[in-house]
């Protein structure tokens, strides 16, 4: 649902500020920016999985607990990468 809110009118402001002649370069930059973004996410949940994995001391894999201070670290970590790019964001819109 979050990605849904984002993407439509992300694309949309995107597109309308670009020319016609830049369409094409726009819409690969887009296409592009988001799949590589997803790639970064798919690497940090295998890297954390592994951690978590790697730390469970012969606790079998479906242990609910491991799994859910996996999901609690995770969700941690993404909101801190959320606050500094907000804030680095809210701190280069300044300085223009």
């Amino acid at each position: 649902v979050g990605i849904a809110i984002f993407v439509t009118p992300n694309s949309t402001a995107i597109m309308d500020s670009v020319t016609e002649a830049e369409y094409s370069m726009a819409s690969g930059t887009l296409s592009t920016t988001r799949m590589l973004g997803m790639a970064v996410s798919i690497g940090i949940v295998a890297i954390m999985k592994n951690i978590f994995l790697s730390n469970m001391d012969g606790a079998d894999a479906s242990d609910a607990l491991v799994m859910m201070n996996g999901a609690v670290t995770a969700s941690i970590f993404v909101i801190l990468i959320a606050i500094v790019l907000s804030w680095t964001a809210e701190t280069m819109g300044k300085s223009e």
